[in-house]
């Protein structure tokens, strides 16, 4: 399929799942009547049609999308600087640092209010969190070799995912509250966190797309890169801290979802290839079409009981990763 065809058909889909997204929940509405109900209640501010669709699912399902579009980007851009199928968006320690934010948030309080604090602060443990994985990849060296940071990430994580672990055993009537975000919940979007995401997002994508070419070359190993006069180190840099802010608004408005930013650039990659000028979009595509479309089942699967986003991508994206894994497998034995 070409391109422009396959990006066409990905975004009437997304589309369409939004719409469908706004129609379903306490309240079902009848999707090919939902721009009439808009238009007819336009008039009146207490109409709980009106309330439903503009302050309730409008903005979480837009959020959805606007997340997912995030985690599949910054998902692509991390495998293409690692040179790594296994890397997603939290690789180097982005969803622990968002983890431990939210959780210090969550026990002490903020003076913020509820929201915007604890987004505040996921948002300011993921970023901080990333820098010291830099610092201690770096050491001596001016230009941190990938191994290193991916092994620094492990153990940060690993040390830093303790640390909530340990907040939480001190204080177990905020467990509840501190897991469900951890496993990713629309629950309380609003256009505050729409606008944020949907400015990092698009300057982030427009960053990415100038690196774009830099990263084929990078596909092909450093020295390859360097030959070709690429500047390694600051397309490595730039690329992670520009995927890494990425991750972290999403996180941070959103929670920890998993398996987004890992299957949403496979999917795309099994179609258009590693070309990450066309890759970028479409992983940003089908990563807003994935969550959506989890969202829609989080919401109805135990109705009126909602599930945690990060619960229904876990339990699509698993199998689809192992099948993968297995296809890929099989066919380097062949």
């Amino acid at each position: 399929m070409k391109y422009p065809i396959l990006i066409f058909f990905v975004a009437v889909l997304l589309i369409l799942a939004m719409w469908l997204s706004m129609s379903v929940g306490s309240v079902n509405l009848d999707p090919g009547n939902l721009i009439r109900s808009l238009i007819s209640s336009s008039h009146q501010k207490d109409d709980p049609v009106r309330t439903i669709l503009i302050r309730l699912r409008l903005p979480r399902v837009v959020l959805s999308a606007l997340a997912g579009c995030a985690l599949g980007l910054s998902g692509a851009a991390f495998q293409g600087i690692f040179r790594n199928p296994l890397a997603d968006p939290y690789i180097i320690g982005a969803s622990s640092g968002a983890s431990l934010g939210a959780t210090i948030a969550t026990v002490y309080g903020f003076s913020l209010g509820a929201s915007a604090s604890l987004s505040a602060a996921a948002f300011t443990g993921s970023i901080l969190t990333v820098a010291l994985v830099f610092v201690f990849a770096r050491g001596n060296e001016h230009n941190p070799p990938v191994v290193s940071l991916l092994l620094a990430g492990i153990a940060v994580s690993s040390f830093i995912s303790s640390l909530v672990t340990f907040i939480l055993f001190l204080h177990s009537e905020d467990l509840y509250t501190v897991f469900f975000w951890l496993l990713g919940s629309f629950t309380s979007s609003d256009y505050s966190d729409v606008m944020v995401l949907f400015i990092t997002t698009l300057f982030g994508f427009g960053f990415l797309l100038l690196l774009s070419y830099s990263l084929d070359l990078l596909s092909f190993g450093d020295e390859s890169a360097a030959s070709s006069g690429v500047p390694v180190g600051l397309v490595r840099t730039m690329t992670i801290i520009t995927a890494t802010v990425i991750t972290a608004s999403a996180v941070s408005v959103c929670g920890v979802i998993a398996f987004a930013g890992l299957i949403a650039p496979h999917i795309s990659r099994l179609f258009i290839g590693p070309r990450h000028s066309r890759l970028f979009l479409l992983s940003s595509l089908v990563g807003g079409l994935l969550l959506v479309a989890s969202d829609i089942i989080a919401r109805t699967l135990l109705y009126p009981r909602e599930l945690p986003v990060g619960i229904i991508t876990s339990l699509l994206g698993a199998p689809f990763f192992l099948y993968l894994l297995y296809a890929r497998n099989g066919a380097e034995q062949r």
